[in-house]
């Protein structure tokens, strides 16, 4: 299936991609996936403020992951969890961590199977932990990203970006995927 991507480039800026995705099965259903080996991931904005309960679903190029997921809460401008991983389960056990820590960023490893999460229980932007604290847990969810292959320039704060449906050119918000330079929303599967 061919698909809209949002490339991050660096600098907070996107480019436009399509990608062919694979269509897998599950049970009656078919789910678009990820495709990892030509850097292509999955990648959804959940609603996380009391409203509709919305989830915007799309594909993000060259965070460089080769395993499990990253996310976060701090995603200008609504401050929704964007999570980017390499399957659908890695990026489900990352949102289910930011849910039940109360917002921050987080990083799965299947490897270990272990998350690395940096809690920011103050509307899930910030901690009320001591500096040193705070800074130390945002090292280790760095290394822990750069360890399962997050290599975009600007490291997990490129991730706070792709929400952000005033720069250019391809958002993913939690009601869908934004053309910014059109001012409109686009279907991510290419007719």
């Amino acid at each position: 299936m061919t698909v809209r991507v949002a490339s991050a480039v660096g600098s907070f800026r996107t480019e436009r991609l399509t990608a062919s995705v694979p269509v897998a099965s599950r049970g009656e259903t078919s789910v678009l996936t990820g495709n990892p080996d030509d850097d292509i991931l999955s990648m959804a904005v959940i609603e996380r403020h009391g409203g509709p309960g919305t989830i915007g679903r799309g594909f993000v190029h060259n965070l460089g992951l080769n395993r499990g997921a990253v996310g976060t809460t701090v995603a200008h401008d609504a401050h929704n969890c964007v999570v980017a991983g390499v399957t659908h389960e890695a990026m489900a056990r990352v949102a289910n961590e930011l849910r039940d820590v109360g917002g921050g960023l987080c990083v799965y490893d299947p490897e270990n199977g272990d998350c690395t999460t940096l809690p920011l229980p103050v509307a899930g932007l910030l901690s009320d932990g001591p500096v040193a604290e705070t800074a130390g847990a945002f090292e280790a969810v760095d290394d822990a990203a750069k360890a399962i292959g997050l290599s975009v320039p600007g490291g997990l704060m490129e991730l706070t970006y792709l929400t952000l449906e005033v720069i250019p050119t391809y958002r993913l918000t939690n009601n869908g995927l934004v053309d910014v330079e059109k001012g409109s929303f686009v279907n991510v599967v290419v007719e």
